[in-house]
């Protein structure tokens, strides 16, 4: 056999493994450490700190940097600290590049169907809820605490987002605000106080509604 064919073979033998789960493919080593056993998927490069603190409440799988997209590399890193519990309602898809960290004594949970971009953010130090079926855009960032005590206001707040919410790429939560279902927060935006309507869209900084009954798929 001449040294082109070898080199063939070994071409071959490199791109199965993306013929089948794409650039950005499972760890099976990772993802068998894992726990619960099985419902748990992780890419190459991600790590998945506290494994044992996951609570799934019904049936599903949770996908960490497994899924394509455009915008991101397969060597970039994700990176799921769990000091606290992360509560699964179902199955929950986190894009590469994530940066979540759950501190002791907090809960972090995710509602079924929710999709998670590359890049965000989530820090919890109390409590952060993100309901069913939502939808949060690349370096989004949710965050429950602002980590300084300001005047009689706390550092740690809780975070509520209602089901099927969409929250645009580049936009800031921050702690203490509840967004109802169905809402739509534009790209870039910063929202810093509960909103009591669902299905508006918030836009700005600081965020407010701009328009009223909207609907999105």
């Amino acid at each position: 056999m001449d040294d082109r064919s070898e080199l063939r073979k070994i071409d071959l033998f490199r791109r199965i493994p993306k013929v089948f789960f794409g650039e950005f493919r499972v760890s099976i080593l990772r993802s068998i450490l894992a726990r619960p056993f099985g419902r748990v998927l992780i890419s190459t490069h991600s790590s998945l700190k506290g494994r044992g603190k996951i609570d799934f409440t019904f049936p599903g799988f949770l996908h960490i940097g497994t899924l394509f997209n455009g915008i991101t590399s397969s060597a970039d890193h994700t990176l799921i600290r769990l000091d606290g519990r992360l509560q699964l309602g179902g199955s929950v898809r986190v894009g590469k590049g994530a940066r979540w960290h759950v501190l002791k004594n907090a809960t972090l949970r995710l509602g079924k169907g929710t999709y998670v971009s590359p890049f965000s953010t989530i820090i919890a130090t109390r409590e952060i809820t993100i309901g069913e079926m939502c939808a949060i855009g690349w370096r989004a960032e949710i965050l429950d605490s602002s980590f300084h005590a300001t005047g009689e206001n706390t550092k740690a707040t809780a975070v509520h987002i209602g089901d099927h919410v969409w929250i645009g790429a580049g936009a800031i939560i921050l702690p203490g605000v509840e967004i109802p279902g169905g809402c739509i927060v534009a790209a870039g935006s910063i929202v810093t106080k509960s909103v009591s309507e669902s299905n508006v869209l918030l836009a700005g900084s600081p965020a407010r509604i701009v328009k009223r009954d909207v609907s999105w798929a």
